[in-house]
């Protein structure tokens, strides 16, 4: 027993350092959980392609005869997300220090219905279970399924002329990377298929920010992975194998409190291959240039915007010639004549004023706008329901009730129009939307 005493006392005592050094050390990573909770109601005129998102009017009748219009109400929770954010900092032999973040939401579609089975008479019965793809969507279509959005790591090496930084993992696309300001349209971003060239994707970037008095300098770069046509992972964009190239410089001029001009420049490029190993086989190059300007003219008044004119790119920015390059396949694959592919021109643009009279209250109001190249469509002898051009307006009141609770009342249009080039007759559909929102973050 004697024995036993004494190794337990030295025990403890050899103990009590290594405890109070435990406790001297300092944490070197930080978690942060996070949740935005978003709820929207929205009321819709006339035939919507998506009732909480008034991104196209419906093509529903020839020209001769009167539209469809249907309209819709629906309530949508599907927006919210969820998160976490992490900092390390472990004196790492490289300098850097590491911030992270992993992000979802629910607006990833729907649960699919009761998958059905088809059985031969054999003996024994061979069975096929019909694919979830081919099931028929979820009534309960609120119930969306949960979607990565964003997932990645940052690098940063802070140095005496600015940061530099490397991001690895999915994140906004650098080229035209500004949003308008809403609190209904949130999943999917305001202007989208009217000029907001906006883009999401798995990608590595590196870049320079500094500050040098008034004037702000960002510079990034990235190589992020091709939106291609299907198969998801393995088409056009992915055959090209290489990634998508971009580039962006923007500068921030800040001459006095609460006024502030910024400008960028951003580029994009990259390529799409079809009929892989074919007689028939040809590489498309595809690309955008874009522009931004974000102007605080006083603490009472922002203005900002963007434009862009791209080539094949709209399968990338997610615009209204969802193909990016279309094409009309030789009349057989033993020719040697190449199939008539068309990188698909579009031009679009937004603009928005925010009004600021008091902190608490926000009036908002813009239009953006994106068409297509009609010659494009002619030679791919596109059909009259192709949609040439797409036009957004809209407005609202924002209420910002403090840092983590905002709700709003906004009224878009939209006017899609379809055909109007070569010999297809040019028509055009309205729609109509009113959505109030409700904004907490925790």
């Amino acid at each position: 027993m004697k024995a036993l005493r004494t190794i337990a006392v030295a025990a403890i005592a050899l103990s009590l350092p290594l405890a109070a050094s435990a406790q001297d050390a300092k944490p070197t990573a930080t978690i942060t959980p996070y949740a935005m909770l978003h709820f929207g109601t929205y009321w819709t005129g006339g035939t919507m392609a998506a009732q909480d998102y008034p991104g196209q009017a419906v093509l529903t009748g020839p020209a001769a005869t009167k539209p469809v219009s249907n309209g819709a109400f629906i309530e949508s929770a599907r927006a919210s997300r969820v998160g976490i954010r992490g900092t390390v900092d472990d004196n790492n032999w490289t300098g850097a220090s590491l911030a992270g973040f992993v992000e979802f939401d629910f607006n990833g579609g729907q649960f699919p219905g009761t998958q059905t089975a088809t059985c031969t008479s054999a003996s024994p019965p061979v069975c096929t279970l019909n694919s979830p793809a081919a099931s028929t969507a979820s009534t309960s279509w609120y119930n969306g399924l949960m979607r990565l959005r964003f997932a990645s790591v940052t690098a940063t090496w802070k140095t005496p002329v600015g940061n530099l930084s490397v991001l690895a993992g999915q994140d906004w696309s650098v080229f035209n990377g500004m949003h308008p300001e809403s609190l209904a349209y949130y999943a999917t971003p305001l202007f989208h298929n009217a000029g907001n060239a906006w883009r999401r994707g798995p990608q590595v970037r590196a870049a320079y920010a500094g500050n040098f008095d008034m004037l702000s300098i960002n510079l990034a770069v990235d190589a992020i992975t091709p939106v291609s046509t299907a198969p998801v992972d393995d088409g056009s964009g992915n055959q090209a194998r290489r990634p998508d190239l971009e580039g962006r410089l923007g500068v921030v001029v800040k001459p006095m409190p609460d006024v502030s001009v910024g400008a960028a420049v951003s580029y994009s490029n990259g390529a799409r291959r079809f009929n892989f190993l074919n007689k028939t086989q040809k590489d498309v190059d595809v690309n955008a240039l874009g522009a931004e300007f974000d102007i605080n003219a006083t603490q009472y008044l922002q203005l900002k915007g963007e434009y862009y004119a791209g080539k094949g790119m709209d399968d990338a920015f997610a615009g209204i010639a969802s193909a990016g390059v279309g094409g009309i396949p030789a009349a057989s694959a033993t020719t040697t004549t190449s199939a008539n592919y068309v990188a698909i021109r579009g031009v679009g643009y937004w603009g928005q004023a925010i009004l600021k009279p008091i902190p608490q209250v926000w009036l908002v109001g813009g239009m953006g706008q994106e068409q297509v190249n009609k010659d494009d469509l002619v030679a791919l002898a596109a059909a009259a329901s192709t949609r040439s051009k797409n036009q957004m307006v809209t407005g609202g009141v924002l209420f910002n009730a403090g840092k983590s609770w905002r709700f709003g009342l906004e009224y878009t249009e939209d006017t899609s129009t379809y055909g109007g080039f070569g010999t297809r007759v040019k028509e055009e559909r309205k729609a109509q939307q009113i959505a109030l929102s409700n904004w907490v973050k925790f």
